[in-house]
């Protein structure tokens, strides 16, 4: 028998927050940057007389902008190396992801001064990723999440339905994600049997293969379904 309608869980009305997953990284989406306390550097460092930190984040914006919006390296040798990853939100403007990016770089040296590894998701409406550290982020794939939801009004339709289209919709854009070569991001929408529209858009780190990009997504969107049947 099917179940009655009811309100569901604010998650399912409208998914505004990007789904990432990434090598090794860990983004907060809840938070703009996160100061990680793995090791501090000091003025006598060689880590921090190099400057290669500021030398990487100075220079992303050009990078980013030669990179189609996505940029993976390092600077520095040994003890100073340091490794970057960033990249822009798959439907940003060049001009928007390079603003973000260089208003980013420079919130990190501000709020993160000492930390030798970082990361900030941006202030800009459609976001950017930057995240540094002093060890390789590549070496293997761990993925979690740290989620936000936000209500903006109820839905009252049967559960079973509302989740086979939810489920129909993300499924698909997940495959879409992870087949891009460039910035593995989709969006798409669909109309609810009520004339609501339900919105998602999902992104992985674009240094993914295929095979990991929609596994990671797959796992994510599982994470999120729990979560929000729990509210």
């Amino acid at each position: 028998m099917s179940r009655q309608p009811s309100s569901f869980p604010p998650l399912f009305l409208r998914l505004p927050t990007v789904l990432l997953c990434l090598h090794i990284l860990a983004f907060d989406l809840s938070n703009t940057e996160h100061c990680y306390d793995t090791g501090n550097f000091t003025a006598a460092s060689g880590y921090s007389n190099s400057k290669n930190r500021e030398l990487v984040l100075s220079s992303l914006p050009c990078a980013m902008a030669s990179n189609g919006g996505f940029y993976t390296g390092n600077v520095g040798n040994g003890s100073d190396v340091v490794y970057m990853l960033s990249f822009c939100r798959g439907d940003s403007s060049n001009d928007t992801c390079i603003r973000c990016i260089s208003a980013t770089a420079v919130d990190l040296i501000i709020k993160c001064p000492n930390q030798k590894a970082a990361y900030s998701k941006g202030t800009y409406n459609l976001p950017c990723f930057i995240r540094y550290s002093d060890s390789p982020m590549y070496s293997m794939k761990k993925t979690f999440l740290t989620l936000k939801f936000y209500r903006t009004s109820d839905i009252l339709m049967d559960q079973d339905q509302f989740d086979w289209i939810w489920r129909n919709l993300t499924e698909k854009l997940a495959a879409r994600a992870s087949m891009t070569l460039d910035l593995k991001f989709a969006a798409g929408s669909t109309v609810l049997p009520n004339n609501q529209t339900m919105y998602s858009s999902l992104q992985c780190s674009p240094n993914l293969s295929q095979g990991d990009c929609q596994s990671c997504l797959g796992n994510a969107l599982m994470i999120i379904k729990d979560v929000a049947m729990e509210d």
